[in-house]
């Protein structure tokens, strides 16, 4: 990722002293904390737009005077008078809404100040640049061609505008990548199809981008392999979480998909043990173990263990186990456990935990629970937690707290995240009536 950002910085011009910064003071920022890409795009923008020195600032100061940029910008835009000769109409809706390139040094600088990020820097340095308008010639997204789309501030696009965005890249054969496609609401779905062959997305862009508001569309939607891509939640404009999955309908597919898996791969160990078995595989392994079993598989394992089952897999294992299981998981593992299980996955683990279970995970992992669960993440995870749950994490951390009735619905919904002000890093946390408390040990019930 950071290597990303250094590209970036190079891309709009970042001098030496910008460069610096990027490696030294955001690669020690991120190694703490999490940033969108949006944030860190416009505060490089704003370094290389700086006659500040930077050597000295930190990351909370340049995200600060980043903003502070943001609003000198808008009032410098209002005052810039731009000519018929400064842009030239590439593509009319006929609506009131067109894309023009910008030609002139006035449209540059009008644009770069309105929409709040260094386009105005382009001019003269052969960069082709265009910019969606309005009726009344403002602007509400600018694309660099086979390059960059850029909402306000390095953004997105508000959704509103997104079709005009796309039948443009259409209509000039423009090609991004998949961050920049983000910008528009649009994720690459090739990985997950390979993976979930019975996923059907529906209107594909260019046969592997999907828009992500049409995710209500998509059928057989409940797969942990969908969480990196969707997220587990999402909000509404009343800040109100939406759910985009049924949490305890994903574990239950999660789990049939690995007790269905077919054993038929040739020059891999094939083992099945009964009850009480010590079993141990190799890498590719499919293994599936009875009651009580101790059971080990190396890279790339699919494993099935009965109840009581202590099972341990290495990076990007499938593992499910039944209830009271005892799971270990090694990187990108998937790994469903029954109730009252004790798991444990690496780093951008997907894990699923029934009622009562016990989930130690390390960075970047997706996690859901069910009712009085313990929970404790690393930086950069997330997690669901049903009722009577307790949860903490290191900074960077997000949280989803529910409640449910004796009916099942849901009546509080809270997220939360581990900033170190709010909410303290390595503190356990519960949600009692909609509201976030810290849990202490004298309320164990």
């Amino acid at each position: 990722m950071l290597q990303n950002y250094l590209n970036y910085a190079k891309h709009v011009d970042g001098d030496q002293f910008v460069l610096a910064w990027v490696e030294k003071t955001l690669g020690n920022h991120l190694k703490k904390a999490t940033a969108t890409t949006e944030e860190v795009e416009h505060i490089i923008d704003y370094l290389v737009q700086t006659d500040k020195k930077i050597s000295q600032m930190s990351y909370v100061e340049a995200k600060s005077n980043a903003e502070k940029w943001t609003k000198t910008l808008q009032k410098k835009g209002e005052h810039i008078k731009e000519t018929a000769k400064d842009v030239k109409v590439v593509l009319d809706f006929k609506d009131g809404f067109k894309i023009v390139k910008l030609v002139g040094e006035n449209a540059f600088k009008r644009e770069g100040f309105l929409m709040c990020h260094c386009a105005g820097s382009y001019h003269g340095k052969g960069k082709e640049v265009y910019s969606l308008r309005d009726k009344d010639n403002m602007p509400h997204a600018t694309m660099e061609k086979d390059q960059q789309i850029k909402g306000k501030g390095n953004g997105d696009i508000c959704p509103r505008y997104v079709d005009y965005v796309v039948k443009f890249l259409e209509h000039i054969g423009m090609t991004v990548s998949d961050s920049e496609m983000a910008h528009l609401g649009y994720v690459n779905v090739e990985e997950a199809i390979k993976k979930e062959p019975d996923l059907v997305f529906p209107n594909l862009y260019r046969g592997k981008y999907f828009y992500k508001e049409n995710l209500e569309k998509v059928e057989n939607r409940d797969r942990l392999s969908l969480w990196n891509i969707f997220g587990l939640f999402t909000f509404d404009v009343d800040l109100k979480v939406k759910f985009n999955f049924n949490i305890e309908q994903t574990i239950v597919n999660f789990r049939e998909k690995l007790s269905k898996i077919k054993r038929n791969k040739k020059d891999y160990s094939k083992i099945a043990g009964g009850d009480s078995s010590k079993i141990a595989g190799g890498n590719s392994s499919e293994i599936a173990g009875g009651n009580s079993s101790e059971i080990a598989g190396g890279n790339y394992s699919e494993i099935a263990g009965g109840n009581y089952s202590e099972i341990a897999g290495g990076n990007s294992s499938e593992i499910a186990g039944g209830d009271y299981s005892k799971i270990a998981g090694g990187d990108s593992s998937e790994i469903a456990g029954g109730n009252s299980s004790e798991i444990a996955g690496g780093n951008s683990s997907e894990i699923a935990g029934g009622n009562s279970s016990k989930i130690a995970a390390e960075k970047f992992c997706c996690i859901a629970s069910g009712i009085k669960s313990t929970i404790e993440t690393d930086r950069g995870s997330m997690a669901v937690s049903g009722n009577e749950s307790k949860v903490k994490g290191k900074i960077g951390s997000w949280f989803v707290l529910y409640e449910r009735d004796n009916n099942g619905d849901i009546t509080h919904a809270v997220t939360i995240k581990i900033d170190g002000k709010e909410f303290k890093k390595d503190t356990f946390y519960h949600l009692v009536k909609g509201i976030v408390a810290e849990y202490k040990q004298s309320e164990a019930t």
